[in-house]
């Protein structure tokens, strides 16, 4: 298989950035809630966490698929950036107006909604929902243009800028909520305001925007498909969790959520990815032979490395988990072992599936989605009863398992790619990558090419 043209070495160093943001990202977020516990107490830190949980959950549900619209129309090139931008505005400003009063309404219920947390954390919480919003649709832009260092720079400031506010105000002694929510608020637009900087630059290099119309249709009719196989997969990840508390005990969910949270940090490498490859996918829009190519040979090393590393967390589950979260955890390793399986077949799923939706077709995503919730929560609910956690983990490793297989026999279906070329590395794939590697350095310098030309990177 030939290899040259498919713009390897870019890639990688875009995945490789990519991976290094979420792991500093997901350091610095670590840090501050381990500063935020111990600074607050279990009563204020569990205040905080409600009081975040509004403006998060309100942003998740009202996206409605904006984002990866965004990814996909300027990946392909079938939108202005300018476009892309005015309308995501446009629309973002209708969902702030909804969402708010939707938000104010949860507020003025009070403790009905939010028992024993102050209205006005509540309120200044609030403000922070147009900000993750607008700041979700903004990075949006920068990943389908497939500028990631952009990308990953304005992600990682807001937890970088919150961690160093968070420590002068923990070594201030001031220990009240509502000045560790204003920070939360004063991060989020300080990472806006970079954002819109960096968007402006991106309308001034677009000398000759391509003419753009109906894209508020568009990104519409795409946007939902995505959004609400992204919102079932959420509910789908969460749903065991849920089913345990509600047949077991509250400790039995705490072991759950171990298990579930070490295996899920296999993900890491699989998330980067698809950060990085739908928009790539979607600018090969026009040139299929080299979509047929480039997407088995970045699930192959995404299966393989993810089932590597699956195999050594295996082996040090044992020591290491009682090691770190103490002996009353070692419950969650078997758990965390029939989880495996299912974790390591949605990595290459992942993949498969940014193919998909490349090609315009997110709705496929979506129908797998929903199979795949109704025979985890069927699973969950047969088999919780009878083997405890060790049964959701089998319901849910099973439910992730089908997940892989629906998504692996469209995606052939539609690349006209054989199953097994998606799963199997073999020797030109390494001689490809140590090419990529010897080359990553000088492609992570290139400047992206316009999508708006439909032009390549190669």
């Amino acid at each position: 298989m030939r290899f040259e043209g498919l713009g390897l070495s870019t890639l990688l160093v875009n995945v490789a950035t990519t991976v290094v943001r979420q792991v500093i990202a997901g350091l610095l977020t670590f840090a501050a809630t381990i500063l935020i516990a111990r600074a607050y107490g279990p009563e204020g830190n569990g205040i905080y966490a409600v009081v975040l949980l509004l403006p998060t959950l309100l942003a998740t549900l009202l996206s409605l698929g904006i984002g990866p619209a965004n990814v996909y129309f300027l990946g392909s090139g079938q939108v202005s950036v300018r476009e892309a931008v005015r309308t995501s505005c446009l629309i973002g400003g209708c969902l702030v107006l909804f969402g708010a009063c939707a938000g104010a309404g949860l507020i003025v219920l009070g403790d009905q909604v939010f028992p024993g947390v102050p209205p006005m954390l509540l309120w200044l919480s609030l403000a922070a929902f147009p900000v993750v919003l607008i700041n979700g649709f903004l990075a949006s832009v920068f990943q389908g243009l497939q500028q990631f260092r952009v990308y990953n720079g304005v992600a990682v400031l807001q937890p970088a800028v919150f961690f160093v506010l968070l420590c002068a105000v923990v070594l201030s002694d001031d220990r009240r909520l509502i000045v560790l929510v204003a920070m939360q608020l004063l991060a989020g637009l300080i990472a806006l305001a970079f954002a819109s900087w960096f968007i402006r630059q991106a309308l001034i290099d677009e000398a000759h925007p391509a003419t753009s119309t109906g894209y508020s249709r568009s990104v519409m009719d795409y946007g939902w498909k995505a959004h609400l196989g992204n919102i079932i997969s959420f509910v789908n990840y969460r749903t065991d969790i849920f089913l345990i508390n509600f047949f077991m005990a509250p400790a039995f969910a705490g072991l759950y959520v171990i298990a579930v949270s070490l295996a899920e940090k296999l993900w890491l490498l699989s998330s980067a990815v698809s950060t990085v490859l739908l928009p790539r996918l979607s600018q090969l829009g026009s040139q299929e032979d080299k979509r047929q190519r480039l997407t088995p040979i970045v699930s192959r090393f995404v299966f393989l490395i993810t089932l590597v590393a699956s195999g050594l967390l295996a082996l040090l589950a044992f020591p290491i988990v009682p090691l770190v979260f103490g002996e009353d955890y070692r419950g969650s390793i078997v758990p965390m072992l029939i989880l495996l399986p299912g974790v390591v077949a949605v990595a290459g799923a992942r993949v498969w599936a940014n193919d998909i939706a490349a090609r315009g077709r997110p709705e496929l995503n979506m129908y797998v989605a929903g199979v795949t919730a109704i025979t985890n929560i069927t699973g969950n609910i047969l088999l919780i009863p009878v083997m405890g956690i060790s049964g959701a983990a089998f319901a849910t490793s099973a439910s992730y398992s089908i997940c892989a297989l629906m998504t692996l026999v469209i995606y052939t279906r539609l690349s006209g790619n054989v199953w097994w070329v998606t799963l199997s590395v073999n020797a030109a794939d390494v001689r490809a990558l140590v090419q990529a590697l010897s080359g990553g350095g000088a492609a992570g310098r290139g400047k992206p090419s316009t999508p708006a030309t439909n032009g390549t990177r190669d």
